[in-house]
């Protein structure tokens, strides 16, 4: 995905497949301020410990690593929460950090996502038999 005359800049020049496989313990916080009984903003935070199985391969080696590292993970959200509507702006996001054995550098993931959610609630209505 990169162009042949900028991936020389990079650590992980050369490499053409890397498999990880990755899970740990993490440890995290979360709040929520209400304000009027209807406006909220939250925020959450989670830190992990992981043990990383890392598979390089470039054109002539395949070489393997175990690695330990931290990650995170958030979240942000603001937004209305009625009896009828809820109208809310999130934001989450995560990040990966690992170490091969074929780069001098760890390999850094991030990824997220920002919603905007407008959701109704309807009554239920009850049957009668």
């Amino acid at each position: 995905m990169i162009p042949a005359f900028y991936s020389s800049k990079f650590p992980q020049a050369g490499i053409n497949k890397i498999n990880i496989l990755s899970f740990g313990p993490g440890a995290g916080y979360a709040y929520t301020l209400v304000m009027a009984q209807h406006l909220f903003i939250t925020g959450s935070m989670i830190i992990d410990l992981d043990v990383n199985f890392v598979r390089e391969e470039d054109e002539v080696r395949k070489e393997k690593n175990v690695s330990l590292n931290p990650s995170e993970v958030f979240k942000a959200a603001a937004g209305y929460n009625g009896r009828k509507w809820n109208i809310s702006a999130n934001w989450t996001g995560s990040t990966l950090s690992t170490q091969g054995s074929l780069t001098p550098d760890n390999y850094k993931f991030s990824s997220g996502n920002i919603r905007l959610v407008v959701a109704h609630r309807f009554e239920k209505h009850k049957h009668s038999s």
